[in-house]
């Protein structure tokens, strides 16, 4: 019996001799009051620690009949950081979101920079209907006060008529008329002369105005387009740069499914070769045993009965180095949209793996799937699948948490096992399954191993020909 083996009957046992002493202490208990008051605490604290618990987490005994027995014996090996394809097309895609982003911004900048032009374009127009205005009033005014310019010069050379006009005053009331009179004609020609330059600076305010308005438009608008033109072309250069990396990683999709088909030719191909072989030998030792020499007949039959036994190891599974049988089928392909980016992808694969998964112990694990597949590159079915074909979704775990015969391995929750399962299928598998690989993965047992898993990845997605895609 293995070391493991050992462990969990000795568990086992442990477990049996603690209900019995649990049982007596109920009984010794039961006999006084306060016995029973305790009883009943320790009964509700062991509900409660098992409502709190995680029956997922709880051991298969090895021995278990309905558990799988695949003997897997995978390479567990783990990259240490995520699928270089997936940073770089994580990494365009934020470029990408802020170019995006930026060209938003630039077409808000241009909106506020219209609705200031409008602002000053109204401004303008206003401005320039005052500047005709005050054009037209600047002759008029001009003239205006040419003639007052030539009546005051004419009162400075008129002195003596200015004086006499005051001598002549017939009194004091007629004197300060006469004065009044003189300072009105000098203040009415004076305002005309002052109105002039008003008008004149005025227009020339309005121009200067009208200059600076302008030249302010002209910046604002040459910023902004200049803005939006150096966004839009950062938008391009991080779209292109995105474009590259999802038609790497659709290179990378679709070489794998090549190269999975290629492996499933050529493992039919040794297939059926051994099947032509194997008949060949068969029919040769039915000639032998019908013959006359009882020695090679003898032989003949005791070859027989090893290959009749070996058939049989293989049709129970325990055969160490089963040959290939029969007909190789490529697994369907996953339709995964490597496009779409990190949420839209995660959201879209939850949703699936979450319903493949529905009433098992990974019930509500789909995200997990989703983000490691996205994170490290892979199938988003294969390491679901695998959980169905090694341990029915992780209803049978010989390790804490390891639904996948992933090594010696334990964890303390689903979403670390499943980060650290995709992982290792990401460095040490590649994309998705393939007959090689799942000899790889389970050696003793890789025929059906491989037919297993294939069936089950195809029942959480298949894309059909043409490239729609559907539940199988």
């Amino acid at each position: 019996m293995s070391s493991e083996n050992a462990f969990q009957n000795e568990q086992s046992a442990l477990h049996r001799a603690s209900r019995t002493a649990t049982f007596a202490l109920a009984a010794l208990l039961l006999c006084s009051a306060s016995g029973a008051s305790l009883l009943a605490e320790r009964a509700l604290a062991a509900e409660a620690d098992s409502a709190s618990g995680d029956s997922a987490t709880v051991l298969t005994d090895p021995n278990d009949p309905d558990a799988p027995h695949t003997g897997s014996n995978p390479d567990t090996s783990a990259p240490e950081d995520a699928d270089p394809l997936t940073i770089a097309i994580e990494q365009t895609w934020d470029a990408f979101e802020r170019a995006e982003g930026a060209v938003s911004d630039a077409g808000v900048r241009i909106a506020d920079v219209e609705a200031r032009i409008d602002s000053l374009q109204e401004r303008i127009d206003a401005n320039q209907q005052e500047l005709a205005r005050l054009e037209e009033r600047i002759p008029v005014q001009r003239q205006r006060c040419a003639e007052a310019v030539r009546t005051l010069y004419k009162m400075q050379q008129d002195g003596q008529g200015v004086i006499d006009l005051i001598l002549n005053a017939e009194n004091l009331g007629s004197l300060l008329l006469n004065l009044q009179y003189l300072q009105n004609i000098q203040d009415h020609n004076q305002a005309e002369i002052d109105r002039l330059v008003d008008l004149q600076q005025q227009a020339q305010r309005i121009r200067e105005s009208l200059e600076a308005d302008q030249a302010a438009l002209a910046d604002e608008q040459l910023t902004a387009y200049d803005v939006q033109a150096a966004a839009q072309k950062t938008r391009e250069e991080a779209e292109e740069a995105l474009e590259e990396a999802q038609e790497a990683r659709r290179k990378m999709q679709d070489d794998a499914y090549e190269k999975a088909e290629k492996v499933c030719e050529e493992v039919t191909e040794l297939a059926e070769e051994a099947d032509r072989k194997a008949a060949e030998e068969a029919e040769e030792r039915k000639r032998i045993m019908e013959g006359d020499d009882e020695e090679a007949a003898e032989a003949a039959r005791k070859e027989q009965e090893e290959i009749d036994e070996r058939a049989s190891r293989q049709a129970r599974d325990d055969d160490p180095t089963p040959e290939p049988s029969g007909t190789f089928e490529v697994v369907g392909r996953d339709g995964a949209d490597w496009s779409v980016g990190r949420d839209a992808f995660i959201e879209t694969w939850t949703e699936r793996i979450d319903a493949y998964l529905e009433g098992s112990p990974l019930a509500g694990q789909g995200k997990a799937f989703a983000t490691a597949a996205w994170n490290y590159g892979v199938d988003p079915r294969w390491s679901p699948a695998i959980s169905n074909t090694e341990s029915s979704k992780g209803r049978y775990c010989f390790r804490n948490h390891n639904a996948w015969g992933w090594g010696q391995n334990d964890w303390d929750s689903w979403e670390e096992a499943i980060d650290a399962h995709v992982k290792g299928l990401s460095k040490g598998y590649g994309y998705t399954i393939t007959p090689y690989l799942a000899r790889k993965y389970c050696p003793p047992n890789w025929i059906k191993w491989y037919r297993n898993t294939c069936e089950q990845m195809e029942k959480i997605w298949v894309e059909e020909e043409g490239g729609d895609t559907e539940d199988a």
